[in-house]
């Protein structure tokens, strides 16, 4: 039987009369043989690993750099008593882990900056173990300083600075005299800590100021 296809549409042949077969698909199988085997397809190919460094930044040669870096919970592997820092404490085998990450995000990511503005080291002696791994890798003369906060679990905002490019002349944290800093950081502040430092540095026979700030 033919039935027609309304008007614009290509006219559609349906097998014949009461009785009749159909002519089997090329490829199908008849009934009650195995179907043919599918040709297997092969799997995509895998996309080459980004180069190195994957962010692509830019300065004029000889223009001083000064970089923030949130180094998310470098701790040692005390549990100190007097800090709320168990859940963040690393086994041995962690911190090395950690250190060779921020320390080659340093060199190949962020391409050693001068100065360094760095939130959430735990104490100065694990931020100087990350300068002393950068400047064995790299070179350089990074010198860590931060200093004790309010803060309950006991992060800090530090300086990492080169003194081979840079020279501290002064570096102080704010403290709770200072105007507003202990509303807004200290312990009268509702998210206690990271009160705020400043470093002066000389660059070049020009002085820099710089704060240091961590905000919540």
């Amino acid at each position: 039987s033919v039935v027609a296809a309304s008007a614009g549409e290509a006219t559609s042949v349906v097998a014949a009369a009461a009785g009749a077969t159909a002519s089997p698909t090329p490829g199908a199988a008849a009934a009650g043989e195995a179907p043919p085997p599918v040709a297997a397809q092969p799997a995509p190919a895998a996309p080459p690993p980004p180069a190195a460094p994957v962010s692509a930044r830019w300065w004029r040669p000889g223009t001083l750099r000064v970089t923030t870096f949130n180094l998310e919970n470098l701790f040692d592997t005390e549990n100190d008593p007097r800090k709320d820092d168990e859940d963040s404490t690393p086994t041995p085998q962690q911190l090395e882990v950690k250190l060779a990450k921020l320390a080659a995000a340093l060199e190949l990511e962020l391409a050693l900056p001068e100065i360094v503005v760095v939130q959430e080291a735990e104490n100065q002696a694990v931020l100087a173990a990350l300068a002393a791994r950068v400047n064995a890798a790299a070179g350089t003369n990074y010198v860590a300083t931060s200093f004790e906060t309010s803060d309950r679990r006991g992060i800090e905002v530090g300086f990492l600075h080169d003194a081979d490019r840079v020279r501290a002349l002064e570096v102080a944290r704010f403290g709770d005299d200072a105007p507003g800093v202990a509303e807004a950081f200290g312990v009268r502040s509702p998210s206690r800590g990271r009160e705020p430092l400043q470093g002066v540095f000389q660059v070049v026979g020009r002085t820099l100021t710089v704060i240091g700030n961590h905000f919540k």
